[in-house]
């Protein structure tokens, strides 16, 4: 506990232990503030004395640092939890709450009243001409930097200098700085040769010690997040060690002396009462690996023509997954992928267990099918919608339609959504869902049909993906077509106007080009018409 003086009036930052007090909060509504200072001296030593705390109120000036909120995201009575106890936190004093931002945005903030914030901050990114440059002088300092063109080089790239903003991708880059980084097209490319040459290091000291027959710590480090992955093994953020072992031991016959070593350099051990736990040492390489774990099997079953791929499909993939994922089909994927893809919808039709599980899986081909860049898969995507009953389906098939080339589809589907108001709720849902306003670990359908819903991550997200300087060059016409559309309509039902800022980026970096772009009048003049009703 950190205490000081100012002004006569105590101020105290108190650590507040979620172990003590989420199950309190899961059962009890409300916690009150005499049992609030019975938990903190039963646990605390007896520091919360009675000259800075009265029996009934705070005399002090009280900051609760929340601290470790991840640790919750495994257990859905715990995420909603939590919102009651920063309710109840918030009464007797200030709240500080960390949490890492993948898990705030897709995990707790469905649940989390905006107005418990006053403002929320990040780490502040690295810039290529401070941080990131220093870094590498303090590398080459301590002789363990030897490539004396490799900084003008992230200089000189525009991928680069974006790669290296965060901490991690800066000492990922600099470990393989040996390597053709000109040639680093996107992040997944850092991550499969960052773990690939980490991977090489573990293989030689594994083999050294008959650890391993052949190098192949990377496909083991693959298979085992794709085993965690399907078996949904994480508790929170965390493995129980038991499990992995006996999947090495038995399905890839690591010898149990061995198996410690293989997971060091990926893991950390932490020790959760008498249980030992694995904690990726950054949640990052989990995602990157499960999604080269699918893109891998899809082209086995893809190049032996076999359809019946509805294992790969069966659970729901997080928006990172989805992107990593994305990157290794467009960069190795071959003509005719799409349409044999198509080919596997029918097969989740007939291999899934129940309409809520079919809806889940062809959620995510479809996705993948969509965003296919190597081939027009139009008239793949029509055909599904022709035969496709499911109003939840036809959403996403809407949405992959609006990717592909052309924008007939995107103009039929504008029509369903101005003269349909399920599927307008649909469709609004369908991103309510991708961001994590709504709950993510519910099945489809996914529907916005309540005003006074928050439509916060969503509308912070789009924003942000729409400032970005290549959405109008990255971003295929018919998807940013829908992108506006659908922003507008989220103002509309919600009788809410865009801020000014927000104005600007819908009027300059959308709407502005897509009004050059478009020849189409009909479309234009309904957006545009959308436009004034969100601007007032």
């Amino acid at each position: 506990m950190n205490r000081k003086e100012i002004s006569g009036k105590d101020i105290i930052c108190i650590p507040i232990d979620l172990r003590l007090f989420i199950e309190i909060a899961a059962s009890k509504p409300r916690l009150s503030y005499k049992k609030l200072l019975h938990i903190l001296r039963q646990n605390y030593d007896g520091e919360y004395r009675k000259e800075t705390f009265d029996e009934t109120y705070p005399t002090a000036e009280i900051y609760f640092i929340v601290d470790g909120i991840d640790e919750l995201s495994g257990n859905p009575l715990h995420v909603q939890a939590l919102s009651r106890l920063l309710e109840n936190l918030i009464k007797f004093g200030n709240i500080l709450v960390t949490c890492r931002t993948r898990d705030f945005e897709y995990v707790f903030a469905p649940h989390l009243d905006p107005v418990l914030f006053d403002e929320i901050l990040r780490i502040k990114e690295w810039e290529v001409d401070t941080e990131f440059t220093e870094f590498v002088q303090k590398l080459a300092k301590a002789d363990l930097f030897i490539n004396g063109t490799f900084l003008q080089q992230v200089k000189n790239s525009t991928t680069l200098r974006t790669l290296v903003s965060r901490p991690l991708h800066a000492r990922m880059l600099t470990y393989v700085s040996k390597s053709d980084i000109k040639k680093f097209a996107d992040l997944s490319q850092l991550y499969v040769r960052y773990l690939h040459k980490y991977a090489r290091v573990v293989d030689a000291n594994l083999l050294k010690e008959n650890c391993l027959r052949k190098a192949e710590t990377h496909l083991l480090w693959r298979e085992l997040a794709w085993f965690a992955f399907q078996k949904d093994l994480f508790v929170h953020d965390k493995i129980p060690l038991t499990n992995v072992s006996e999947y090495l031991i038995n399905m890839q016959g690591i010898r149990p002396t061995c198996v410690s070593r293989l997971l060091q350099p990926l893991f950390n051990f932490t020790q959760v009462f008498h249980s030992t736990q694995l904690q990726f040492i950054h949640y990052s390489f989990f995602e990157y690996l499960v999604a080269e774990h699918m893109a891998y099997a899809l082209d086995r079953n893809f190049i032996s023509n076999a359809t019946d791929i509805y294992i790969y499909f069966a659970k729901d993939m997080t928006p990172e997954i989805r992107h990593h994922l994305m990157r290794i089909i467009n960069r190795t994927k071959t003509s005719g992928f799409g349409k044999w893809l198509a080919k596997g919808y029918f097969a989740i039709n007939e291999a899934a267990p129940n309409p809520a599980r079919r809806k889940v899986a062809n959620n995510l081909l479809v996705y993948i099918l969509g965003r296919l860049t190597n081939e027009d898969v139009s008239n793949e995507i029509r055909h599904l919608l022709e035969i496709e009953e499911d109003a939840f389906l036809r959403t996403c098939l809407y949405w992959g339609l609006s990717a592909a080339k052309g924008i007939d589809g995107v103009k039929e589907y504008m029509e369903v959504l101005r003269t349909n108001a399920k599927m307008r709720s649909l469709n609004q849902g369908y991103l309510l869902y991708y961001y994590s306003d709504l709950d993510r670990s519910k099945d489809p359908p996914y529907l916005d049909d309540d005003p006074s819903r928050s439509w916060a991550n969503t509308k912070l997200r789009t924003l942000q993906f729409m400032a970005e300087p290549s959405y109008h060059t990255r971003v295929p016409l018919g998807r940013r077509i829908i992108d506006l559309y659908t922003f507008y309509d989220f103002c509309i039902f919600r009788s809410e106007q865009i801020l000014p800022d927000e104005e600007n980026i819908l009027a300059t970096n959308v709407l502005g080009i897509l009004e050059i772009e478009i020849k189409d009048k009909v479309i234009i003049k309904r957006l545009q018409e959308m436009h004034q009703q969100v601007v007032g």
